[in-house]
């Protein structure tokens, strides 16, 4: 099981541009954490895709649509409409 957590983390810092966890990025995040009534650990999601230049960032557990910084939040498994 291990091996395989470890294998999918490999795969997407092949894929994706990793960055550190910053004072700048911390501070953002307590800002977008009150702001916009939402967890620390998801407005952190939140600040990094906006200071790495992010549009759009794909969480399953926040408001489909809402925009914070200029970044659009979109949950990949929202309903369509028919």
């Amino acid at each position: 099981m291990q091996v395989a957590k470890w294998g999918n983390s490999l795969a997407v810092k092949a894929a994706c541009d990793v960055l550190p966890l910053t004072v700048e990025s911390h501070e953002k995040a307590v800002e977008i954490s009150r702001r916009h009534k939402i967890s620390f650990y998801g407005a952190h999601i939140c600040a990094s895709a906006i200071l790495s230049g992010a549009e759009i960032v794909l969480p399953e557990d926040m408001h489909d649509g809402v925009n914070i910084g200029g970044m659009t939040i979109r949950n990949p498994f929202r309903k369509l409409p028919d």
